[in-house]
Protein backbone atom coordinates (compact mmCIF):
# COMPACT_ATOMS: atom_id res chain seq x y z
CA UNK A 1 0.00 0.00 0.00
CA UNK A 2 1.03 3.51 -0.84
CA UNK A 3 2.30 5.75 2.20
CA UNK A 4 -0.29 8.62 1.01
CA UNK A 5 -3.11 6.19 0.78
CA UNK A 6 -2.18 4.69 3.79
CA UNK A 7 -2.25 8.08 5.74
CA UNK A 8 -5.46 9.26 4.13
CA UNK A 9 -6.99 6.07 5.93
CA UNK A 10 -5.15 6.80 8.96
CA UNK A 11 -6.53 10.24 9.23
CA UNK A 12 -10.20 9.91 8.16
CA UNK A 13 -9.80 6.77 11.46
CA UNK A 14 -9.23 9.71 13.53
CA UNK A 15 -10.90 12.30 12.69
CA UNK A 16 -13.91 9.87 12.84
CA UNK A 17 -12.99 8.95 16.23
CA UNK A 18 -12.64 12.34 17.01
CA UNK A 19 -16.21 13.50 16.16
CA UNK A 20 -17.47 10.07 17.78
CA UNK A 21 -15.84 11.31 21.38
CA UNK A 22 -17.91 14.68 20.29
CA UNK A 23 -20.92 13.06 19.83
CA UNK A 24 -21.35 14.06 16.07
CA UNK A 25 -21.22 10.67 14.26
CA UNK A 26 -22.34 7.46 15.61
CA UNK A 27 -20.22 4.29 17.07
CA UNK A 28 -21.22 1.94 14.06
CA UNK A 29 -20.39 4.42 11.22
CA UNK A 30 -17.27 4.70 12.95
CA UNK A 31 -16.63 0.74 13.31
CA UNK A 32 -17.96 0.36 9.51
CA UNK A 33 -14.96 2.22 8.35
CA UNK A 34 -12.61 0.58 10.49
CA UNK A 35 -13.82 -2.25 9.39
CA UNK A 36 -13.60 -2.52 5.79
CA UNK A 37 -10.30 -0.93 5.89
CA UNK A 38 -9.11 -3.99 7.92
CA UNK A 39 -11.02 -6.59 6.20
CA UNK A 40 -9.60 -4.94 2.59
CA UNK A 41 -6.06 -4.42 3.38
CA UNK A 42 -6.08 -8.13 5.02
CA UNK A 43 -7.54 -9.38 2.15
CA UNK A 44 -5.09 -7.17 -0.37
CA UNK A 45 -1.67 -8.65 1.73
CA UNK A 46 -3.07 -12.21 0.93
CA UNK A 47 -3.78 -11.40 -2.54
CA UNK A 48 -0.34 -9.99 -2.76
CA UNK A 49 1.41 -12.52 -1.55
CA UNK A 50 0.45 -14.96 -4.57
CA UNK A 51 1.25 -12.17 -6.77
CA UNK A 52 -2.23 -10.47 -7.47
CA UNK A 53 -2.14 -6.35 -7.92
CA UNK A 54 -4.50 -4.75 -6.75
CA UNK A 55 -4.27 -0.81 -7.66
CA UNK A 56 -6.85 1.63 -6.12
CA UNK A 57 -10.31 1.87 -7.94
CA UNK A 58 -11.84 5.24 -8.82
CA UNK A 59 -14.67 3.47 -6.09
CA UNK A 60 -12.08 3.69 -3.54
CA UNK A 61 -11.01 7.08 -4.45
CA UNK A 62 -14.46 8.91 -4.54
CA UNK A 63 -15.17 6.84 -1.47
CA UNK A 64 -11.87 8.86 0.44
CA UNK A 65 -13.50 11.89 -1.22
CA UNK A 66 -16.75 11.60 0.76
CA UNK A 67 -15.35 10.73 3.65
CA UNK A 68 -13.19 13.78 3.50
CA UNK A 69 -16.29 15.83 2.88
CA UNK A 70 -18.60 14.53 4.97
CA UNK A 71 -16.05 15.40 8.05
CA UNK A 72 -15.26 18.50 6.88
CA UNK A 73 -18.94 19.50 7.04
CA UNK A 74 -19.19 17.98 10.47
CA UNK A 75 -15.90 19.90 11.86
CA UNK A 76 -16.79 23.11 10.38
CA UNK A 77 -20.74 22.96 10.92
CA UNK A 78 -21.99 23.07 7.38
CA UNK A 79 -24.98 21.57 7.02
CA UNK A 80 -25.39 17.93 5.04
CA UNK A 81 -22.61 16.42 6.72
CA UNK A 82 -24.65 14.25 7.88
CA UNK A 83 -25.98 13.54 4.63
CA UNK A 84 -22.27 13.39 3.21
CA UNK A 85 -21.37 10.71 6.36
CA UNK A 86 -24.06 8.36 4.89
CA UNK A 87 -23.21 8.70 1.54
CA UNK A 88 -19.96 7.94 2.73
CA UNK A 89 -20.61 5.13 4.52
CA UNK A 90 -22.13 3.65 1.59
CA UNK A 91 -19.89 3.94 -0.67
CA UNK A 92 -17.43 2.40 2.04
CA UNK A 93 -19.59 -0.46 1.93
CA UNK A 94 -20.18 -0.97 -1.69
CA UNK A 95 -16.54 -0.41 -2.36
CA UNK A 96 -15.75 -2.74 0.05
CA UNK A 97 -17.88 -5.56 -0.94
CA UNK A 98 -16.76 -5.43 -4.57
CA UNK A 99 -13.06 -4.96 -3.75
CA UNK A 100 -13.66 -8.12 -1.44
CA UNK A 101 -15.53 -10.22 -4.66
CA UNK A 102 -13.10 -9.25 -6.85
CA UNK A 103 -9.84 -10.62 -5.15
CA UNK A 104 -11.81 -13.21 -3.87
CA UNK A 105 -12.33 -14.33 -7.43
CA UNK A 106 -8.86 -13.66 -8.26
CA UNK A 107 -7.15 -15.43 -5.20
CA UNK A 108 -9.72 -18.29 -6.50
CA UNK A 109 -8.42 -18.52 -10.02
CA UNK A 110 -5.09 -18.75 -8.73
CA UNK A 111 -5.40 -21.69 -6.54
CA UNK A 112 -7.01 -23.66 -9.17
Amino acid sequence: MKTEKFIDKILVIIVMVALFGLQLIPAWAVAVVITREFVVARMRQLASANGILTPGSYGGKLTTVFQIMALGFLIFKIPGGMILIWAAILLTVWTGITTLVLLYRQLSKKQR
